[in-house]
């Protein structure tokens, strides 16, 4: 690139494949544990139940999820929590 510009495309790759991630976590295992579940009445108990049972048959055909999967779906529902505080929809992030 001329002038020494830095390529964003990666950047914006890179953005878009953590947005993809993010809905494949909470489509895939959030909501079918703890979807109905209002986010006001959420709490760490849920979180951590919800991560157990993911780390003990949350894969396919009821196989243990990976480490790093459970890992994301914490992270995912850590940063989709601190957004909801700061927009004023919870009270509290109970990741």
């Amino acid at each position: 690139m001329e002038g020494g510009g830095r390529d964003r495309s990666a950047d914006r790759r890179g953005q878009r494949g953590t947005a993809d991630l993010y809905q494949t976590v909470i489509r895939a295992y959030v909501v079918p544990h703890i979807g109905e579940r209002p986010l006001q009445e959420l709490a760490p108990a849920h979180l951590t139940a919800l991560c157990g049972q993911l780390m003990r048959e949350g894969g396919r055909g009821g196989r243990p999820l990976a480490p790093k999967t459970v890992r994301n779906v914490h992270t995912t529902l850590h940063r989709a929590l601190g957004d909801a505080l700061k927009w004023g929809s919870v009270m509290r992030n109970a990741a």
